[in-house]
């Protein structure tokens, strides 16, 4: 999967390869993570350099999204903590669900040492002050940090009348509009905490959502498209926050 330089897309993404070569053409990779989704990432075709930069699922479309290669024997990258080499995490300090410009927001390559142990430190700090994880405020009662709820999953679309490949599309389009990858916004803490309810799988949110009016092939499709990108899943950060 290559973007080329007439891409739109192109001029924001070279300047996250960091490396001198100017090339033309900006490849598209990914990694896996442990919980099943895919983390896609800009690749230098010259030098072959991946900088430690996730590009957002919803900035590429299905088409390229499937066409991405798999990221195999890469590059060591440097913790920017303890400045070991070695794979690397993408550290958040804005958290999507906090922060509307999320990604205007500084990240930062943390090895999974010290990633888990910022998250478990912040954890017990908010404990101690009477929050629940961090990510939510220290004090709910607080004004300035009200208690969080999770509203309920959109509408669902009307499929009736559809073909088994449009009505998939729609099945989909309504799950990524309702669940998100618990790396956008779930606290860590040695593993995903789903203070807002999870893991979700999408066979069993689907077919509680289409199982009576799509049929079995339909599903099948929109199922292994969505499994395609993880196993476990999120309320979306659309549905997380004061609820009337």
């Amino acid at each position: 999967m290559k973007l080329a330089d007439q891409d739109p897309r192109f001029a924001s993404l070279a300047q996250r390869l960091e490396c001198n070569c100017r090339p033309a053409e900006i490849g598209i990779t990914y990694i896996v993570a442990t919980n099943g989704h895919r983390q896609y990432r800009p690749c230098c075709l010259i030098c072959a350099h991946v900088p430690v930069y996730n590009i957002p699922h919803d900035q590429l479309t299905e088409d390229e999204r499937n066409a991405a290669v798999l990221l195999r024997g890469a590059q060591p990258q440097q913790c920017r903590r303890c400045r070991a080499w070695g794979p690397v995490e993408v550290h958040h300090w804005a958290p999507h669900a906090l922060f509307a410009d999320s990604f205007a927001w500084p990240t930062t390559p943390l090895c999974r040492r010290c990633h888990d142990e910022w998250h478990r430190t912040l954890a017990a700090a908010a404990a101690k002050k009477g929050g629940a994880i961090f990510g939510r405020g220290f004090e709910p009662g607080a004004e300035e940090f009200p208690e969080a709820d999770v509203g309920p999953p959109t509408a669902c679309p009307d499929i009736c009348g559809l073909d088994d490949d449009a009505a998939a599309e729609a099945m989909i389009a309504w799950f990524r509009e309702n669940f998100e990858d618990p790396a956008e916004s779930t606290p860590y803490d040695g593993g995903y905490v789903y203070i807002w309810g999870g893991p979700y799988e999408a066979r069993d949110e689907l077919e509680d959502a289409f199982g009576k009016i799509a049929s079995e092939r339909a599903l099948e499709i929109a199922v292994d498209e969505v499994e395609g990108d993880g196993w476990e899943w999120a309320p979306s950060g659309q549905r997380i926050g004061p609820q009337p």
